[in-house]
């Protein structure tokens, strides 16, 4: 049986690289809760520096639902994190897929036993483990745990994916699950035409324009006056969401196709994609304006390094579109969802001849020209930055300027580039001070300001007379010096209180500019397992009676260090 087992898993092994759902796709599993499946998100969604890999399955509103098994196999990876998908299991099934469980409240009971043992062992809240075949076998339904809130998680609601196996990559689950319904549309909101050139104008403009439109049963067509006067070589972006059969929530699209007179000019469909390549989202949408307004627009663009697998092979021009005669033309533009419902908008253009002198290459005064192709260095007084190969999207018209420092900082505010230019990979910047007080170097951080003037620490060591440090936001930064302690606010515990009736120990932890690096908690001079919610600053420990002895005094010390080494320590003696 062991044997059967394991070729079983094997032969699940050779799917093709890029899996595709077979036809019998909506067989292979039941659904992960036995409540109807409502999404509040789906597979592919644009969010902060990635695509969504999975789907966000609705657990009205609170934690502790059941959560299935979807199919026979066994648990492979169980990993627990303060961010991120929180309490998590995974399941390799023999099939070839894998299936993934997020946010978790907690585990079935074996496998939530062996999770805290090896915590305590490594005295340590985070975990990453991978139990081999026979340690955790599941079957189909088999209940693995109970639904929750844990980790970078907006609300209550099951985090669910399939991957490919072989590779890990995240795959589309809605061809999975015929039981989600879907018979809406796909919501175009806006249409964008950007010049892509210096010398290009749309409407006699040289900036991105903006069309509202208006629908009818699945038709869009624009609120302007058609054809479009454009000069110069130009791209198209839009703006379209989706939503699903029983829910209010805004989803993302499943496919984009752009024609021109009938002939594909781009195409991108997004059932699958790999987990090294899904930061190219900043290239994909208008990163600007995300910046700036929040918005998700998709371009029908390409920048030279964008490497999204997404896109059709026979793309013409990287969607870049030029006029070449003065007829009129028209564009056409198809927006699917996963469950094939289509939505399109058409419109034409006119090549409009621009009047005036050619722009140069770039629009504002530029400091460097940084080659996205080529590692790029450029120094001022008192600063320096190396961008590397690779790092940009597209080649960039690099600017710095330095001013007045702000009260309290201890340089100058080094202006670099603008917070709408993304970098996929870390560039490094050095920032002189210009005085540091004597025995306080080591809380010297290298901080990022925000639009809002908000403060994020960015890090910082010393190399000679330079703080530098990696990172991949441009915009301001300064020199501030982080020498408060960490606060811990106790939430249900005090000194000398009986705590025999509370079922855990919660305290709140916050740290004003560096952020928290590391907490230990110890009862009785024993490490305790405290469990670390960041999105609400809280610390929380779960009485043991195995570990801590029911009806006496006990000695709880915990201490909170930021990432300057500023800590501070907190001391209770309690009954429980």
């Amino acid at each position: 049986m062991r044997n059967l087992m394991l070729f079983a898993f094997l032969a699940g092994m050779f799917l093709p690289a890029r899996a595709q759902p077979s036809p019998d796709a909506g067989n292979l599993f039941v659904p992960p809760v036995d409540i109807r499946m409502l999404l509040s998100a789906n597979f592919g969604e644009l969010r902060a520096d990635h695509f969504h890999s999975g789907i966000d399955v609705k657990t009205r509103g609170r934690s502790g639902l059941p959560v299935y098994a979807c199919a026979d196999g066994y648990i492979s990876r169980i990993a627990v994190t303060p961010n991120g998908f929180g309490k998590a299991l995974y399941i390799s099934h023999p099939n070839g897929y894998t299936t993934v469980y997020a946010h978790l409240d907690s585990f079935m009971p074996g496998v939530e036993v062996w999770v805290r043992d090896k915590q305590y062992a490594r005295k340590s809240y985070a975990i990453n483990l991978f139990p081999g075949p026979e340690q955790f076998p599941v079957t189909r339904g088999q209940q693995i745990g109970l639904s929750g809130n844990t980790g970078t998680s907006a609300g209550p609601h099951l985090h669910f994916e399939i991957r490919n196996s072989r590779n890990q990559n995240p795959l589309d689950p809605l061809p999975f699950f015929p039981e989600i319904e879907d018979h809406i549309r796909p919501v175009i909101q806006y249409v964008y035409l950007y010049p892509l050139t210096p010398s290009t104008m749309v409407q006699g403009k040289a900036e991105k324009q903006k069309f509202s439109v208006s629908e009818n049963k699945g038709r869009y067509t624009l609120n302007a006056h058609e054809p479009v006067p454009v000069s110069g070589t130009f791209g198209i972006g839009i703006e379209a969401i989706d939503y699903v059969d029983h829910s209010w929530n805004k989803c993302g699209i499943h496919s984009l196709e752009v024609k021109l007179d009938n002939r594909k000019i781009y195409a991108h469909h997004i059932g699958e994609f790999s987990f090294a390549e899904t930061r190219y989202i900043n290239s994909h949408i208008d990163y600007a304006e995300r910046v700036t307004s929040g918005k998700n627009i998709q371009k029908t663009f390409l920048d030279p390094n964008n490497r999204l697998s997404i896109y059709d092979n026979d793309i013409r021009h990287s969607g870049r579109i030029t006029l070449t005669d003065t007829l009129v033309h028209t564009i056409t533009i198809v927006v699917t969802d996963s469950h094939g419902n289509q939505s399109d908008l058409a419109f034409t253009v006119l090549k409009q001849e621009r009047p005036g002198p050619v722009a140069t290459s770039c629009r504002t005064p530029q400091t460097a020209l940084f080659h996205w192709q080529n590692d790029n260095i450029y120094e001022s007084q008192g600063f320096k930055i190396r961008v590397p190969a690779g790092a940009l999207y597209d080649t960039l018209c690099f600017t710095y300027a330095r001013t007045e420092g702000l009260p309290g900082s201890f340089s100058r505010v080094h202006q670099i580039d603008r917070a709408t230019t993304p970098a996929h990979d870390p560039f490094q910047i050095w920032i002189a001070p210009d005085s540091v007080p004597a025995g306080i170097e080591k809380k010297m951080c290298l901080v990022h300001i925000d639009e809002e003037g908000e403060y994020q620490c960015a890090g910082g060591s010393w190399e000679g007379k330079y703080l530098t440090t990696r990172t991949r936001q441009f915009g301001k930064y300064t020199v501030l010096a982080d020498t408060l302690p960490p606060v811990i606010e106790p939430m249900n515990i005090r000194h000398e209180k009986n705590m025999s009736r509370e079922a855990d120990i919660r305290v709140k932890i916050k740290d004003d500019l560096s952020g928290i690096r590391v907490y230990h908690g110890y009862i009785d001079n024993r490490w305790a397992l405290f469990e670390y919610d960041p999105k609400n600053d809280l610390l929380i420990y779960r009485f043991d009676p195995e570990r801590v002895e029911r009806d006496s005094w006990h000695e709880l010390v915990l201490t909170v260090v930021d990432e300057k080494e500023n800590f501070s320590v907190y001391h209770a003696r309690f009954y429980w």
